[in-house]
């Protein structure tokens, strides 16, 4: 059995590709989640990976961010496309489902 694995980089141009595509969706009505809500999901994830409650700062750690980092984010509302990304991939987790509560059809 052969596996294809791709490098970070390749895998963040595929994913800004992808979530380029989501933007395309969203304009034409598809909705995106909003921030709490993608970060609502990760933690969900977190959650059921590990059995115990997830903090901010647990979730910092999972995206590769400092826990201070990821207050400001969080304050701003800044949604860290790349890190998602990256976390999913490892995880092997859909970004559609992150991004727009859809599953893989």
């Amino acid at each position: 059995m052969s596996y294809f694995c791709l490098s970070a980089e390749l895998f963040v141009k595929i994913a800004k590709k992808v979530i380029l595509s989501y933007l395309k969706l969203f304009i034409k009505g598809e909705q995106m989640l909003e921030f709490s809500d993608i970060m609502s999901r990760i933690k969900r994830f977190l959650y059921e990976e590990s059995g115990k409650r997830i903090l901010d700062k647990d979730l910092a750690v999972a995206l590769g961010f400092d826990p201070t980092y990821y207050a400001v984010i969080k304050k701003r509302h800044k949604i860290p496309y790349k890190a998602i990304a990256l976390f999913a991939n490892e995880r092997d987790l859909s970004l559609n489902w992150i991004f727009f509560n859809k599953s893989i059809s």
